[in-house]
């Protein structure tokens, strides 16, 4: 067995015995500091974040190392709105992203431009790696790898260790993206708390139940069982311009399914 695959198998294996996002991250940041990287990002982002224009920012998991001066100011101006590596991801570009290399050929907006310059001059990140990890039905997700080495560095530590990191990130990715509980760390603060009463309709909803049978197994009326419904609606997928649910009761359950909303999260 060669040592790329020990390294792997020990990894993967204190996974396994994880049973928290906070411990699976840590076992991840210190794989990825031992290839030579000084931070590590990742993210994702469900797919009802990303619907209707019902705009949420990214819920961001990053080292101890990771400057969060630089965080701050990335969410105070929501600067999402124009962070290259996410438009790449919700767009399927599914390629490793070297961003001074995006930077030179041209693939950038000037404003994607903008937030790759504050990063890189202001806040020291001179050489980002970016490796999208889901793009599709259940939303978005990728890690980024940021190292302060020169240019010359940066391409030699990729070329030693890109095998080694891409295999890790997908086997992290996977894990959390199987794993309800530890995914559920970023879709939970995405939707707000529930209520019991919401709770209780959450996990009926998807049972195929009319609104009189999910009302009667909940001690409430029909009528207030659709306002709640309603009022889910629009938590989950915002309103249009006359206040409407963006999101019908279908979708609802589609969501509910795809984030894995079940009795044991809610």
């Amino acid at each position: 067995m060669t040592d790329f695959s020990k390294d792997l198998g020990k990894f993967a294996s204190k996974l396994c015995f994880c049973t928290t996002f906070k411990e699976s991250f840590a076992i991840f940041d210190e794989q990825i500091k031992d290839l030579g990287f000084k931070s590590t990002l990742y993210s994702y982002l469900p797919k009802v974040a990303l619907d209707h224009n019902h705009h949420c920012t990214p819920i961001f998991a990053v080292s101890d190392t990771f400057d969060q001066h630089f965080l701050q100011h990335y969410l105070e101006d929501g600067l999402d709105q124009y962070d290259y590596g996410i438009r790449q991801i919700i767009e399927g570009n599914m390629a490793t992203i070297d961003w001074a290399s995006a930077v030179k050929n041209h693939s950038m907006s000037e404003k994607e431009k903008q937030v790759f310059t504050l990063a890189s001059a202001d806040y020291r990140m001179r050489n980002t790696l970016t490796i999208p990890c889901l793009s599709g039905s259940r939303g978005v997700a990728g890690a980024s790898f940021i190292t302060d080495d020169n240019n010359q560095h940066f391409t030699l530590l990729k070329k030693e260790t890109y095998d080694t990191l891409y295999t890790t990130t997908k086997l992290f990715h996977n894990h959390i993206m199987s794993n309800t509980f530890e995914f559920s760390t970023f879709v939970q603060p995405l939707l707000g708390p529930f209520n019991q009463t919401e709770k209780a309709v959450l996990r009926n909803l998807p049972k195929g139940l009319p609104v009189a049978s999910i009302a009667n197994d909940i001690g409430k009326s029909v009528r207030y069982t659709d306002n709640v419904i309603r009022n889910l609606r629009i938590k989950f997928g915002g309103v249009d311009d006359e206040d409407r649910p963006n999101i019908s009761t279908a979708r609802l359950i589609y969501h509910i399914g795809l984030m894995s909303l079940d009795d044991e999260l809610l």
